[in-house]
């Protein structure tokens, strides 16, 4: 490659920082297996799972790199080979390859001798920031060729990629062996990278493309070899026992199919499947009507509205060999809540829902206001203590807290009398303790006082003085004399 000048380097760093949001093309895709780059032509081979429309020419750049960002190993390669093929130009297009080099040489690893200069260097963020000399010197580096030790390490994970250079690794050192690949495997293999776990062959999976490596002879890794035949009997099990089942399902009896339904149940069903253009006759206009009527009934817990003499003979000739049951229109309205910022509607859903949950057994009432939020925190801390809850008025309730835009009002205005009883108890209980504590506060507190009380007047407390008796003990009189006594 002709050594580029550092006028042109220079330059390059404008056009870098011009085109950084500008448009980027792949490689040929025209069926093309070479792809001629400034240092090298890069050739497709089945020892390599990339392809040439896996490089990326930045338009009027005149150079090129490979796809998609990458990490480990994977970078190593996909850096390696931008060099190998485009030189220097392609490194300071391609900054994620650029930095993963500058790591290598910054410790010394990677087949690189240590460089800490260049490495500080390339791991500024912008190459604007560089000095004509710095410059000077990534260039003057990365326009030799890389080192066999490079490419040696290269080769791991992504195979033979490299042409005819000696310094690569044999495919089986590189991880890989071959196998004959029917084009259901070649797929399977490309949609199941995690279960292989083969994370040194990233790169593999990255640039592998079932269409153009399958069949005889294709080159996988080791690991991707050994799993897939268990992966894949796995997969084809799973996939006969499904077959099993919908057959099972398609081929169900009319008793089972309309096991547990009543005569407006199945007559829902007919009405619905056939305005999905199941094989039933055409809907009557009264039966439009009808369902209608009923799914208010079915939301409303009300008793299901009387059907029409024409559309109870629709609903007697049709067949129930492929009868489906319809969604219930409760379930549905239940599922569908109001969006948080609906304040107004949330207390009636709330009403329509419980209604279907109350029994005589069961009797549901509405929380006084003064007690409401604390019955929202109580609720909050019943249903973090109780996530395995299998009431449904209760699991309701414990929905209603969380996705209401207005909880309190919400979950207050109706509640089953058991819940209610259970946060009255437990408030009593709550109060009955603090009471408890409180007096125990009140007399350790009395404690703490007279113990400091206790303390301050020993604190006050000084003995009388008594000299001893050999000592004199003397006043002054007026006359300026001193008269003492010693016994």
């Amino acid at each position: 490659m002709k050594r580029k000048t550092t006028g042109l380097a220079l330059s390059a760093l404008l056009a870098l920082a011009l085109s950084g949001a500008a448009s980027a093309q792949f490689g040929m895709d025209n069926g093309a297996t070479e792809y001629a780059m400034s240092e090298h032509t890069f050739v497709e081979t089945p020892e390599c799972a990339i392809r040439v429309q896996d490089w990326i020419e930045p338009r009027g750049s005149g150079t090129a790199f490979l796809r998609d960002k990458s990490y480990g190993q994977e970078a190593l390669s996909k850096a390696a080979m931008g060099w190998y093929y485009a030189g220097a130009e392609s490194l300071w297009r391609d900054h994620d390859s650029r930095r993963k080099l500058g790591e290598c040489l910054e410790r010394g690893d990677c087949g690189l001798k240590k460089n800490g200069r260049l490495a500080r260097q390339i791991w500024k963020e912008n190459p604007d920031q560089w000095s004509r000399k710095e410059v000077d010197r990534f260039y003057d580096y990365f326009e030799k060729e890389p080192p066999a030790s490079l490419i040696n390490l290269a080769t791991d994970g992504i195979g033979r990629c490299f042409g005819d250079h000696p310094g690569q690794k044999s495919m089986a050192e590189a991880g890989f062996v071959q196998a004959d690949l029917s084009p259901e495997a070649c797929q399977f293999i490309k949609d199941n990278e995690s279960r292989f776990f083969a994370g040194r062959f990233s790169a593999f999976f990255t640039f592998y493309n079932p269409e153009k490596l399958c069949g005889s002879g294709t080159w996988i890794p080791l690991p991707v070899a050994k799993k897939l035949p268990e992966l894949m009997g796995d997969a084809l099990e799973k996939q006969r026992l499904e077959a099993e089942a919908a057959e099972r399902w398609a081929n169900r009896s009319v008793e089972v199919r309309t096991k547990g339904l009543n005569g407006c149940q199945i007559a829902y069903g007919l009405i619905m499947g056939g305005l999905n253009n199941s094989a039933v006759e055409r809907v009557p206009d009264e039966g439009i009507t009808w369902a209608l009527q009923y799914e208010k009934a079915r939301i409303q817990d009300e008793t299901c509205p009387l059907i029409p003499i024409e559309l109870s003979n629709w609903v007697q000739r049709q067949p129930l060999e492929a009868f489906e049951p319809a969604s219930d229109p409760f379930e549905f309205y239940r599922n569908n809540m109001p969006s948080k910022t609906e304040y107004d509607r949330w207390p009636d859903y709330v009403r329509t829902v419980m209604k279907h949950f109350e029994t005589p057994t069961n009797p549901h009432q509405s929380v006084p206001d003064y007690a409401c939020s604390a019955f929202g925190t109580w609720l909050d801390k019943k249903k973090y203590n109780n996530t395995s809850e299998q009431r449904p008025d209760w699991r309701f309730l414990f929905d209603v807290r969380k996705y209401s835009g207005d909880p309190m009002r919400s979950i207050c205005v109706r509640a089953p009398a058991s819940m209610i009883l259970e946060f009255q108890r437990n408030e009593l209980i709550a109060a009955q303790k603090r009471v408890i504590e409180e007096e125990q506060w009140r007399r350790d507190e009395a404690k703490r006082q007279a113990a400091e009380a206790e303390f301050q007047e020993l604190l006050r407390w000084k003995p009388s003085y008594r000299p001893p008796a050999t000592e004199p003990r003397c006043y002054r009189r007026d006359d300026v004399s001193e008269i003492c006594f010693y016994n």
